[in-house]
């Protein structure tokens, strides 16, 4: 995690992972997310989320597909052989990408860019219900 994203803020609500390289959908995301109540954990790379998930356990990962250091499926499918009980929300600006993809189990929904508060807010309360 870079310096201007400590490891974990928020109310001490739910541990989400948020793994993306813009800083600015990153920090919009938090705002929103620990409104809700959820405590957040920023990665900005690959390397950022497999040293949050050393640290922390997450139940919940919102995932980039492009991420400078590596792809964000492999990385989702790394995360849930490593924790079979992470699931996994994609977040992509590639349209085209996520029409073809075949995602692991592992992953929850896949949404694109811009997303809608709304619709993360209503699979995270499903998740949490499960």
């Amino acid at each position: 995690m870079s310096d201007a994203d400590p490891p974990a803020s928020g109310t001490g609500g739910m541990a989400l992972l948020l793994v993306d390289d813009d800083p600015a959908f990153s920090q919009m995301l938090r705002w929103d997310l620990e409104e809700l109540g959820y405590r957040l954990v920023v990665a900005h790379s690959c390397c950022e989320a497999r040293r949050a998930c050393r640290v922390d356990r997450f139940p919940l990962a919102v995932l980039d597909l492009d991420l400078p250091d590596g792809d964000g499926m492999d990385l989702a499918r790394e995360l849930a052989q490593s924790d079979v009980d992470m699931k996994v929300v994609i977040c992509s600006g590639r349209h085209q990408r996520l029409a073809t993809m075949q995602p692991p189990d592992a992953i929850l929904a896949i949404l694109t860019k811009p997303v809608s508060i709304e619709r993360l807010k209503r699979l995270l309360s499903s998740h949490e219900e499960h």
